[in-house]
């Protein structure tokens, strides 16, 4: 069957003709464009509210860098012009800085270093970008290798010196490099000099107070990430090993953040003595640990069994904590260890994205907050008196389209595992229980499944998965379960579906088709769809395989059919 909207070259079997009334609907559904991935000015410019942020310009494929100077400005002026012309380039850093110089030792002020993959293939290469002024246009030099793939980058405190990995010497291996900024010796490469030779896995992390010593991280699996202390000077490393473990522990995952004052002193974000993601303070100078967040620990200082990670100014931690697929957030005072929550209205509760803290004002942070009803808007929190302030040019109207608020539930699996999982249903459900829905509903069923796998479904404002546009439309509910080796839940949770148990997380779909079937009468059981996307594709995929008898269709995207291909090029934990 033809139509005007679908591409002479799909194929469609008793499919409707989609009409301008459907597609004028499902406009609806994407009319607005989150922001997101906020960084500060260079503190160079003394402009302690001013930002960098994303978002999507109209008719673009991809987010393009806007800027505005302060909370009160009501428009943002757009910075890159990087992403149209059919490319859908991603930005996925941009970090900005005060100057550098070029080939020739001729100062560069202002701009940015970013990181920008070609086409949407997502291998980002490193960029230095000057944005267009006084009639020339905006600069884009490419600081690695075309082709290579890096990992997030670091900055000195000076901005003299850049740190990275790349797989530039055999496509493969991620390999620590170094480029000046400043100074730049006559005979470093064009693509930046090779410091240490290393194997997959490494990125970098954070540079101490003093400049002298480097995080690094090496994730040899899921469950195991080893922090590395880099010797700026030296070149010589050596791995933070926590009490009571050893090197190359089968089970611990160490990242960190440093003090912004204290060179010794490393905020760890591990799962040290405990199921959970926590917070420590660790010393490198006597190898002593305080936990902040660790349940499992009596001193303690705020106990809680849910992932937890730091973002740091020079007096204060901002602690961000997943607490069943919703952030939460507190101030830690370093002085006083005083621990406060920060209000978020019932309204705004959803995913805090990206925290950045400022080096100009100790007392500033920003990030995106966004709801299911909400797309993403930049916020400015005060860390002293815990009070938000929207960026005005940011704020978003509430879509033009109805919005499900998702209930969570849990099932039981076949073995007995409790699963977590996210219910939604048309806006004309909002405020009403799931055993007060009237049995002779019917609703049919969406079960959508997130990638990963190792990563979790969280509520949040993401016109890409169309979910709210599934329930609105077609009058249906969409559970999204977060199966067994999901994260957030723990580390035994996350590791249930390794090796020969992998097919058990497709079981926990199976439990979740009788649970449907047996205690949620208002839903059609005979109307059941599977969807999801890469490793939720696999899922999609896997579920058509062994409950085709249960399930009336399914809509897989970029999921694994063939294993082989994957397995030719994923790490051996895979």
């Amino acid at each position: 069957m033809s139509s005007s909207f679908i591409p002479a070259c799909v194929e469609t079997i008793n499919v409707p003709e989609i009409t301008s009334q459907d597609i004028e609907e499902f406009s609806l559904y994407q009319a607005a464009h989150p922001n997101h991935e906020g960084e500060f000015d260079h503190q160079s410019f003394n402009k302690p509210e001013a930002i960098y942020f994303r978002k999507k310009p109209e008719g673009s494929e991809s987010d393009e860098v806007f800027y505005t100077s302060s909370t009160e400005d009501p428009t943002a002026t757009q910075v890159t012009f990087l992403t149209g012309r059919g490319k859908g380039n991603i930005i996925q850093t941009l970090i900005p800085i005060d100057y550098d110089e070029d080939a020739n030792g001729q100062r560069r002020d202002g701009g940015a270093i970013c990181t920008i993959d070609s086409n949407g293939e997502e291998f980002f290469q490193i960029f230095r970008f000057l944005p267009a002024s006084d009639g020339k246009p905006q600069l884009l030099e490419a600081w690695t290798k075309p082709g290579t793939v890096t990992r997030p980058f670091v900055l000195t405190s000076d901005c003299s010196k850049l740190f990275y990995v790349c797989n530039a010497r055999n496509g493969k291996d991620m390999d620590l490099y170094v480029r000046h900024l400043k100074n730049r010796p006559s005979d470093e490469p064009e693509y930046g000099q090779l410091i240490r030779e290393l194997d997959d896995g490494w990125r970098v992390g954070e540079i101490n107070a003093d400049d002298s010593k480097m995080i690094t991280f090496h994730r040899v699996s899921p469950q195991l990430v080893e922090l590395w202390l880099y010797d700026i000077k030296t070149g010589e490393m050596d791995q933070v090993v926590l009490p009571g473990t050893h090197k190359g522990n089968a089970d611990i995952k160490v990242l960190g953040r440093f003090s912004k004052t204290d060179p010794h002193i490393i905020y760890l974000s591990t799962n040290w003595m405990s199921e959970h993601t926590s917070l420590v303070i660790y010393d490198a100078s006597n190898d002593s640990v305080r936990p902040i967040t660790t349940p499992t620990l009596e001193e303690s200082m705020l106990p809680m069994p849910w992932t937890c990670y730091s973002h740091m100014t020079k007096t204060k931690m901002l602690i961000q904590a997943l607490v069943d697929g919703y952030d939460e957030l507190y101030v830690f005072d370093i002085a006083t260890e005083v621990i406060r929550k920060v209000d978020i209205p019932d309204s705004m509760i959803g995913k805090a994205s990206k925290l950045k803290t400022s080096v100009l004002d100790d007392n500033l942070a920003i990030f995106s907050l966004d709801s299911v009803a909400s797309p993403g808007v930049m916020y400015l929190l005060n860390l002293e008196t815990l009070k938000l302030k929207p960026y005005k040019c940011t704020e978003i109207s509430n879509p033009p389209h109805p919005s499900g608020f998702p209930k969570l539930i849990r099932y039981k699996s076949f073995d007995g595992l409790e699963i977590p999982a996210f219910v939604y249903l048309p806006a004309k459900y909002n405020g009403v229980s799931l055993d007060r829905i009237d049995s002779k509903d019917k609703l049919p069923v969406i079960i959508y499944m997130h990638g990963g796998p190792e990563s979790q479904h969280v509520p949040s404002y993401n016109p890409r998965l169309y979910l709210q546009y599934f329930v609105h439309t077609l009058n249906c509910c969409i559970i999204a379960p977060n199966v067994r080796g999901s994260s957030g839940y723990g580390k035994a949770f996350m590791a249930a579906d390794d090796g020969i148990k992998r097919e058990d997380s497709v079981r926990d779909i199976g439990s979740l088709l009788d649970y449907i079937s047996t205690d949620m009468s208002f839903l059609d059981s005979s109307r059941i769809a599977a969807m999801g996307r890469s490793y939720g594709g696999y899922m999609t995929l896997a579920c058509m395989t062994h409950f085709s008898d249960r399930l009336k269709c399914a809509v897989e995207t970029c999921g694994i059919s063939n294993w082989h291909v994957p397995f030719a090029r994923y790490k051996g934990e895979k």
